[in-house]
């Protein structure tokens, strides 16, 4: 996938989300966000939604939004804690 198309993807979703804010009366940084698969789309979305939650709040500025390297998240499955 070309840059501008991730990209694009990424800003259409952003803004879907965004668009969305004023609906739902929470926070952007409250909300959890469940991306599937590490694609080129999919990894581009996720670093515009943690940018954006990042200038939003104070609270998240410096920090990194990670994705698990061992295998897919579930319930037996040990916390996962940013560095």
């Amino acid at each position: 996938m070309r840059r501008g198309a991730r990209q694009g993807t990424a800003a259409v979703v952003l803004a879907g989300v965004l668009a969305a804010q004023p609906l739902t009366g929470v926070d952007l940084a409250q909300h959890t966000f469940m991306l599937v698969g590490d694609g080129a789309a999919g990894t581009a979305i996720a670093e515009v939604l943690a940018e954006a939650v990042a200038r939003r709040s104070s609270r998240y500025a410096g920090r990194r939004a990670s994705r698990p390297t061992r295998g897919l998240l579930h319930g037996a499955r040990p916390a996962v804690t940013c560095p």
